[in-house]
């Protein structure tokens, strides 16, 4: 149990790394930003993003809540692979490690054709103006994703880091995960689906992901876990395709009851 725990606790650490330099690596490429396309699909979804982020920011208590959820991220990414072990659920939490791994790379790959500054930009709100919100997080990227795309000898250090992909959002997609994973334990099932059901919320009014940025992100996620139980569906090898078409091609030869007289 120990060495489990000790291994995945590695590996959360280990895996900041190069998933920051996928990240900024993606976003070189610096395709046309996608955020008018985004804002239309949230449209045609009937989401209006501003006014159910003015509704939240009504209430301090909500506001709060969802802050202290959005930041959760990490606790969860290091403490639920642990508990998972402690609870005796080792494979399950080997599986959601694996499952975060996938979800990064897919996650990133996703992201190239869909950069973004984020719903507050976006929408044109000002983070300022709002009263309980804390808008820090859909703003403190934009330097950084500015930069890599644009200066030509960009360099990538731990201080000018940050979380540059809203497309699909990481913390939705993370979400989804930690409620899978934690469903066979009575003891965590609920509380993880309260804390992220929470999260995958505040990745709209504090992460200023746009709402198809959560269904993307639940989406990848969804994707991830079939990746981590093997439960993708098979895809024939061309040579078995080749043997199937041959021996449907092939004339079987009729049997003697079957030969008209």
């Amino acid at each position: 149990m120990l060495r489990s725990i000790l291994e995945l606790s590695c590996c959360s650490f280990i895996l900041v790394v190069p998933v920051l330099v996928l990240t900024y690596g993606c976003m070189r490429f610096n395709m046309p930003m996608a955020d008018t396309t985004l804002i239309n699909l949230d449209r045609t979804l009937g989401f209006d993003w501003t006014a159910f982020v003015l509704l939240v920011d009504q209430s301090a208590f909500a506001s709060s809540l969802l802050e202290t959820a959005y930041g959760s991220l990490m606790k969860q990414m290091v403490l639920l692979p642990a508990l998972l072990c402690l609870l005796q659920f080792q494979a399950r939490a080997y599986q959601l490690m694996t499952a975060l791994i996938a979800l990064s790379f897919l996650s990133a790959i996703v992201s190239i054709p869909f950069p973004s500054v984020g719903a507050y930009v976006g929408h044109g709100l000002d983070g300022k103006s709002l009263e309980n919100i804390n808008a820090y997080f859909g703003y403190f990227f934009i330097e950084s994703f500015n930069a890599v795309r644009a200066q030509d000898h960009f360099v990538l250090t731990l201080t000018n880091s940050a979380g540059i992909i809203t497309f699909p959002s990481g913390h939705a997609a993370f979400a989804v995960l930690s409620m899978w994973a934690a469903w066979p334990s009575r003891w965590l099932r609920y509380p993880v689906l309260a804390l992220n059901v929470l999260m995958i919320v505040s990745a709209i009014t504090h992460g200023a992901h746009y709402f198809v940025d959560v269904i993307a992100g639940s989406a990848v996620a969804m994707l991830a876990i079939m990746i981590a139980t093997r439960q993708l569906p098979r895809i024939p090898s061309l040579l078995g395709l080749v043997q199937l078409a041959f021996t449907f091609g092939r004339r079987q030869p009729a049997l003697p009851h079957q030969i008209n007289p």
